[in-house]
């Protein structure tokens, strides 16, 4: 993995998976427990890190089979957006298909 310079990147990273609706991250006030908002990206790039794997779960992008929540899809867009900008392009993210994307039993 090289930048735009030909440089090699090294990755540091944390893990932001939430099994539990809303299934996002709270965009607001840093919780060292629920949040990834402007605070979080502030602090993640202050201490060196440079990646963010999100979680996305299959369960809450269809709670219902043929029913769609598209806003759920919207809310991991914004998340990864405010990452970007709020690490003035340091952030990276990995939207991760998550290991128990097709059922909460894979838990």
């Amino acid at each position: 993995l090289v930048d735009a310079r030909g440089r090699a990147v090294a990755l540091r990273g944390v893990n932001a998976v939430f099994k539990t609706a809303p299934f996002v991250p709270s965009p607001g006030a840093f919780d060292p427990l629920s949040s990834l908002g402007p605070d979080d990206a502030a602090l993640l790039t202050q201490w060196g890190f440079n990646l963010v794997r999100l979680g996305v779960l299959w369960q809450a992008h269809e709670p219902q089979r043929g029913a769609y929540n598209t806003s759920y899809l919207d809310a991991v867009v914004d998340v990864v957006d405010a990452l970007w900008t709020h690490s003035g392009g340091r952030i990276r993210v990995i939207v991760d298909a998550h290991q128990d994307l097709l059922s909460p039993k894979f838990c």
